[in-house]
């Protein structure tokens, strides 16, 4: 009788499959990928609005894809939310993107300071590792001597402490580079 229903349960289930939407697929993936996230952290991973998310999670958990995971403080609100899992089907269903470890690091809006003879660009940005941000900042100095600018980077994470580079710096360089900003 079990054994009966779960075939039955999987049969369904195969059949939902191909209706999933685009946007639900990306959000099961991304979730796949994240392992435990809540809406906020998801749309960012995404590059989606969190309504776009929530309303997805909602389909998702209707459809027993998506079930609840924990409470914790978001990094971003600093509130507890609650953080979502894929189930057995969703499991099933998931495919992660990229390497979790690497695949869009969470970046917060920089904070950009003129100075006289240089600019300060400040972010904060996610730790692939540990749930936290890192506080990251890129100095660009106008050297007039040799008539161009130099950079000069800093970040509180580990890695930099021992390298005196890391990833955190080189996303910021990324993303200042992408909106032509140095």
């Amino acid at each position: 009788m079990i054994n009966d229903i779960q075939t039955t349960q999987i049969e369904a289930f195969k059949e939902i499959v191909p209706e999933l939407g685009k946007r639900r697929k990306l959000v099961l993936d991304a979730l796949k990928t994240l392992d435990k996230a809540n809406n906020k952290i998801i749309s960012v991973f995404l590059g989606l609005g969190v309504n776009q998310v929530t309303g997805r999670i909602n389909e998702l958990r209707q459809l027993k894809m998506v079930g609840f995971s924990h409470e914790a403080e978001c990094p971003y609100s600093g509130k507890n939310t609650m953080y979502w899992k894929l189930t057995k089907l969703g499991e099933e269903e998931g495919e992660v993107i990229g390497n979790p470890k690497t695949a869009n690091l969470i970046i917060r809006p920089f904070i950009v300071t003129d100075g006289l003879d240089k600019t300060t660009y400040n972010s904060q940005i996610k730790s692939s590792i540990k749930p936290k941000f890192y506080n990251v900042e890129v100095v660009s100095k106008w050297d007039q001597q040799n008539k161009c600018y130099y950079f000069e980077s800093l970040c509180e994470c580990e890695g930099y402490l021992f390298r005196n580079s890391c990833k955190h710096i080189d996303k910021l360089m990324e993303e200042l580079n992408k909106w032509n900003e140095i």
